[in-house]
């Protein structure tokens, strides 16, 4: 019989501030690291200790304000930047412009404003959701050593993105936005790597192809999800995007043939190591053989709700020799027992399919 656990007797006596004294410095910062300002800010309070870690300048290298933040935070915050490179901005969602209370977000867009001017050369992120307020979105085109910008649901002019020529990761989302502006930006921006273009209002797909193979040949990852339609044309031109990695493509509301597009992204785009082709129900099995055939890097594939049979699901597994995953959810004309017997055949594969 086991021997009873002894009791841990605690000293009521001690305090927080005994327990946090004897950590070392760097573990307390690597703590804060996990928590936003306002938790940050609460345990600043509590000791010296606490104190002394909370105003360390790397917590402060990514700045993120929330519409809900109350006057006193954001003046604290305020205080703590240095340096900061990342900033981070969601504002209250409005389904339009008339639920807009510009009373409640008056003050609140002072201290963004006071954020990006006097820290816009600092910069080399920024990410803003649910902003309307042009003034605000104009102070961005002055921070010109931004690397990375992401907007969600953000609606304006946009053209402080032509001040903006340094970019290699662009990421818009449901945005009101031009298509003008978005054919401006990536003019400007030759050494751009990462476009995420997804539901946004006015952004012509096979343009924004054109445009990318005409001013951005040097991209490596694009996802591109627009109501709009990807013509053959605008398809086919981004064969020339000869170091494209990741392709990720929605056929949009309106299906079109790809015709021989996809031969011009196989002879292109030898890189390729992921292909999403989503809702193309124009893309056959023979349209897809010149990719399956000449991008041998390719390890993840994307077929769901496309028009193709088994035979491409074969020709995959047979010619890609890095493949690790294949997705033909929805694809209708692929059959219960094929995919279980394709998934036996090859067992490092994974293959999605709402038949198994």
């Amino acid at each position: 019989m086991s021997s009873p656990k002894k009791k841990i007797k605690l000293d009521h006596t001690e305090t927080v501030e005994d327990h946090f004294s004897v950590l070392p410095h760097n573990i307390l910062v690597n703590i804060f690291k996990y928590l936003d300002f306002k938790s940050v800010y609460s345990c600043s309070t509590i000791c010296a200790a606490l104190n002394k870690a909370s105003n360390e300048n790397v917590l402060y290298e990514k700045v993120k304000f929330k519409y809900n933040m109350d006057k006193n935070l954001l003046m604290n915050y305020l205080t703590k930047l240095n340096n900061p490179k990342h900033f981070e901005v969601q504002y209250r969602f409005c389904y339009n412009d008339s639920d807009l209370q510009e009373e409640d977000e008056e003050l609140f867009n002072e201290y963004v404003k006071e954020v990006l001017i006097k820290f816009n050369e600092h910069f080399v992120s920024i990410h803003f959701e649910n902003c309307r307020n042009e003034n605000i979105l104009e102070l961005i085109g002055n921070c010109t050593n931004l690397k990375d910008v992401t907007f969600f649901q953000c609606k304006g002019s946009f053209q402080f993105l032509t001040n903006l020529t340094n970019l290699s990761h662009i990421e818009l989302v449901q945005c009101f936005i031009s298509n003008q502006a978005v054919i401006d930006c990536l003019e400007r921006n030759s050494s751009l790597k990462k476009l995420y273009l997804s539901s946004n209002s006015h952004v012509m797909a096979s343009e924004v192809c054109e445009s990318l193979a005409k001013y951005n040949i040097n991209l490596e990852n694009l996802h591109l999800a627009e109501r709009t339609a990807v013509r053959p044309k605008g398809f086919r031109s981004l064969g020339r995007c000869f170091k494209l990695k990741s392709l990720e493509m929605s056929a949009g509301l309106h299906h079109s043939d790809p015709e021989d597009a996809l031969e011009h992204i196989a002879a292109g785009c030898p890189r390729l190591e992921k292909l999403v082709l989503y809702g193309w129900k124009k893309i056959t099995d023979d349209k897809l053989m010149p990719i399956l055939h000449s991008c041998t890097q390719i390890k993840e594939l994307d077929f769901r709700d496309v028009n193709i049979t088994i035979k491409s699901c074969k020709e995959a597994a047979l010619s890609l020799p890095l493949l690790k995953y294949l997705d033909v959810f929805k694809c209708n004309r692929i059959k219960n027992n094929e995919v279980i017997k394709l998934q036996q055949d090859f067992k490092d594969i994974i293959i999605n399919s709402k038949k198994t």
